[in-house]
């Protein structure tokens, strides 16, 4: 059997793109996700180790997960919304832990004004 990411892999290379070069915008998760990946082969650590070693750690930034299942285990959490039937109903949390580099990051404001510290000040912090 193929493991569901080997099978991602390979399938890249048949992907055709959907417009000319340079003639329209296109945005996917596709090569965050090989990045990840390239992360893990190139440190040996995972994604998901290296973002908090290397980013979560040096910023302080104690509320960030980078899988769904640790940040729904949170005593308190942001959840997206819907007008269902004229009621809002609560939508569930998509679990994304397998491709976690192509956008798994969840945080809060307080982490994430530290993320833009280090950006405004040229990628120094404190």
């Amino acid at each position: 059997m193929i493991k569901p990411k080997k099978r991602f892999f390979n399938g890249i290379f048949f992907a055709k793109p959907i417009s000319g070069f340079r003639t329209s915008f296109e945005y996917n998760n596709i090569l965050f996700f090989l990045a990840g990946e390239i992360i893990k082969a190139v440190t040996g650590i995972s994604w998901e180790e290296f973002v908090k070693e290397r980013i979560f750690k040096p910023l302080n930034m104690e509320n960030s997960y980078t899988s769904i299942t640790e940040y729904s285990k949170q005593s308190y959490y942001a959840s997206s919304h819907e007008i269902i039937g004229g009621k809002v109903e609560v939508i569930p949390l998509r679990n994304i832990d397998n491709f976690g580099s192509a956008g798994s990051i969840n945080s809060n404001i307080i982490d994430m004004a530290q993320w833009l510290k280090m950006q405004m000040n040229n990628g120094m912090y404190n």
